[in-house]
């Protein structure tokens, strides 16, 4: 018999929900009014999410909470309201991306679960301990992973894991895009993401919507990955409809009961929404890459034209009065020393509700079973009923019942209620740098031969420092990890460690809990890169905690917030104030075909602007860079209190890359187009 896995379900809305519970879900995520990565779906009050959370538990299913943005340091006390609001409602668990979230839920709410978003981008066991040190409850992984990956990564825990099954796909590796943020200011960190990767682009006489992927389905390997063992599979779509939540989720339902899923199903999966003309399970089986994008085919969504029929289908599995789910509950009544007994019970709530008999005929035991038996529009079905005769009116015993479901309703609700503390994040303020050291990220020798002769400490890919190149004997110099770290590089990413740190390396630099994992094992100088997305104190803290010594602090951050993190942690933080900010990392490669093995090319938008692309580190994969170099060399850099002030150089030539590092010191303002960064306004400076 397959194992069944928990199926969770979007609920945009509260009629979302309801037609996600009605339709066999086991769990729904959902957002509240602030701090969700679907800032544009109509999202929950906190009024309708007491709602929501009584009504779910009241059918047996759990609530998730997405908390899954990403703070500043102004708003923690907002989150930790929420935090804490959510654990008296009940709300099962949470769903985080930043890390000062962690520290939030553990101080104001010990008893919730904790449910690592796939914005964390963990793709390897590597990944996951760094999550069971942060105190994580289950691990969301990320979208791109192959079955074999999956497999690996549930095999290497004992905490949960979470698969998405089900709906849309990004071409960006989970939670590393930019793209919205830098291109107008909207930032998908922040739940406002503008899906610029929907447009059309051109690239080396391709043109087409290159960054769209088709939609995920792994209906037909919901089997598998039951067997593997993931404990929970998602279903995408709070911005969808609840016609759409209620079909798929009833697809998807059916098909952990019986193992398998029939064309029907997967016709009606198709039918209710599918972008272009079919589906994808291209990272899943981990081949078929031609297959993940939709180029030819716009944002179009056949669910625009689904049938009348089955939306109207869809909607009479929740809409009607009729509760198809249900929790059983049984009665036992008894009449003793002229006092009327009712024992109530459901799963493990239960009470025991009294009345006075009457001077009134008995009820025989066969009519009292009858009324007890008609529970109505509650959200109760009839268990065991033990009953003998009593005396009392028929109405006296329905009161009696009204009384006794009422109860267990209440006591249900009550046992969800976790306890909260006084926990209030209150600022700190520690003695910082006086004046911020400039250093150069670079991805080529000869870009760091010509950084060298104007900055004491470099940042080069391990790979480099893994082959010819040797500058440690007289700089400072940190080795960047890969953001993803495959098994099949595993090998390959240790032994280039060992050879940088033979060569005098200080340190490591992780864009990723991935790469963390490793850089830990050969050493304790760890800096957080900024794809980390560190953008408060609380989350700099829990980076302290787990060794690192350093942070660089998220892109999308402006000065003045990179002040309020530095000034607000005791960990050294660090900014980005030079450089092309790598928009995207993808598994796929745009470059197959003629430009395979030169990995350069260049992305253009419908203004025919463009966006340089090379190849990620030890991958197959591509980074995609913005079109305008970050520049803040002309501002007052230094009274942000860091430690570095990073020039990331992509596609400089070594001539340029001087000139540049001439123009920060000087304080001059460039000669060349530039932007500002994601949080003021994106390229429009």
């Amino acid at each position: 018999m397959m194992k069944k896995a928990e199926l969770l379900a979007p609920s945009g809305s509260p009629e979302a929900l309801r037609a996600a519970v009605l339709n066999g879900a086991d769990a729904v995520y959902l957002g509240a009014e602030s701090f969700s990565a679907r800032s544009g779906a109509q999202n929950f009050t906190r009024a309708q999410l007491e709602e929501a959370v009584r009504f779910c538990h009241l059918r047996g299913a759990a609530v998730h909470l997405a908390v899954n943005t990403v703070f500043l340091k102004r708003e923690l006390e907002k989150v930790c309201s929420l935090i804490r609001f959510a654990a008296e409602c009940g709300v099962d668990a949470c769903i985080v991306q930043d890390l000062g979230a962690l520290e939030i839920i553990k101080k104001t709410a010990p008893d919730m679960e904790i449910h690592a978003s796939t914005q964390m981008t963990v793709h390897s066991p590597f990944g996951i301990k760094i999550l069971e040190k942060l105190g994580v409850n289950r691990a969301v992984l990320a979208r791109e992973m192959s079955r074999f990956e999956i497999k690996k990564a549930v095999e290497s825990t004992d905490i949960e894991t979470e698969v998405f099954v089900h709906g849309a796909l990004c071409i960006c590796y989970s939670g590393k895009c930019l793209f919205s943020s830098f291109l107008g200011g909207r930032s998908g960190n922040r739940g406002k993401c503008a899906q610029p990767c929907r447009l059309p682009y051109t690239m080396n006489g391709k043109k087409g919507y290159l960054l769209s992927p088709h939609d995920n389905c792994l209906a037909e390997h919901v089997k598998e990955l039951c067997d593997i063992g993931v404990s929970s599979l998602k279903i995408e779509g709070r911005m969808k409809s609840p016609q759409y939540v209620a079909a798929v989720t009833g697809v998807y339902r059916k098909i952990i009961d019986t193992g398998k899923a029939s064309r029907e199903d997967l016709k009606k999966l198709h039918d209710i929404f599918c972008r272009g003309t079919h589906f994808t399970d291209s990272y899943y089986i981990g081949k078929g890459e031609d297959e993940l994008i939709n180029a030819a085919l716009s944002n179009d969504k056949t669910g625009k034209n689904v049938s009348g029929e089955l939306l109207k289908s869809a909607e009479a599995t929740y809409a009607s009065n009729k509760d198809i789910k249900r929790l059983e509950m049984s009665f036992d009544l008894s009449e003793n020393n002229g006092e009327i007994l009712l024992k109530a019970k459901c799963g493990g709530a239960e009470g025991i509700y009294k009345t006075e008999a009457e001077d009134a005929p008995a009820i025989s035991a066969e009519r009292a079973a009858e009324q007890l038996a008609k529970l109505g529009s509650t959200p109760f079905k009839t268990g065991e009923i033990k009953t003998g005769d009593v005396h009392m009116r028929i109405s006296a015993l329905n009161a009696l019942r009204r009384e006794a479901v009422s109860g267990i309703e209440n006591k249900i609700s009550e046992s969800f209620k976790k306890g909260v503390t006084d926990f209030a994040y209150i600022p700190q303020t520690f003695e910082k740098h006086a004046e911020a050291k400039l250093c150069a990220a670079v991805r080529s020798e000869e870009q760091a031969m010509a950084a060298a002769q104007m900055c004491d400490t470099l940042f080069v890919p391990l790979r480099l420092l893994g082959k010819s190149l040797s500058l440690t004997g007289e700089k400072n110099v940190y080795a960047l990890m890969p953001l993803i770290i495959e098994e099949k590089n595993e090998k390959k990413i240790k032994s280039d460690i060992e050879k940088a740190l033979k060569a005098g390396v200080c340190g490591f630099i992780c864009d990723s809990l991935d790469a963390m994992g490793p850089a830990f094992e050969y050493s304790e100088n760890i800096v957080g890169g900024f794809g980390l997305n560190i953008t408060n104190p609380l989350a700099a803290n829990e980076l302290l905690k787990l060794g690192a010594k350093e942070a660089i602090a998220s892109a999308e951050l402006c000065m003045r917030d990179v002040k309020e993190l530095s000034l607000g942690t005791s960990l050294d933080i660090s900014a980005l104030i030079y450089g092309r900010v790598p928009l995207m990392t993808t598994k796929h490669c745009f470059m197959k075909g003629n430009l395979c093995g030169k990995c350069e090319a260049v992305l253009k938008d419908r203004n025919g602007v463009g966006f340089p692309i090379r190849r990620a580190e030890y991958s197959h994969g591509n980074v995609i860079f913005n079109s305008r170099p970050l520049y803040l060399g002309d501002k007052d850099f230094e009274s942000c209190k860091i430690k570095h002030a990073v020039m990331s150089f992509t596609t400089e030539k070594p001539e340029e890359i001087l000139k540049i590092i001439h123009m920060i010191k000087e304080h001059k303002a460039p000669g060349f187009e530039f932007t500002r960064g994601g949080q003021s306004g994106g390229n429009r400076k």
